[in-house]
């Protein structure tokens, strides 16, 4: 299940690039609901063979696109999920 990178609401469908949310109305086939969408990487892509997007929250024609599946409840994805707790794990390690 894909979650709006804006605002959150649940799209139960598979979308395509002229989509947007029912709630708020931003563009949903965009970087920030991809699952390659990866802040760890130069070009915020962590898949090698994609075109760069200079804005990651609009509409495109990337060939690679796949949603970015959520656990339920919101916008926290599965990546920012493990993130939070990887730096969790890290802050406890360093904590005095």
């Amino acid at each position: 299940m894909l979650s709006c990178h804006h605002c959150g609401f649940e799209v139960e469908r598979k979308v395509s690039r002229l989509d947007s949310c029912q709630k708020c109305g931003y563009d949903l086939y965009v970087c920030e609901n991809c699952r390659f969408r990866s802040t760890n990487t130069a070009r915020e892509c962590s898949e090698p063979r994609a075109e760069i997007v200079r804005d990651k929250t609009r509409a495109n024609f990337c060939g690679w696109f796949q949603e970015r599946q959520t656990r339920g409840g919101g916008a926290k994805t599965v990546a920012s999920n493990e993130q939070d707790a990887a730096r969790k794990a890290l802050e406890a390690l360093f904590k005095r």
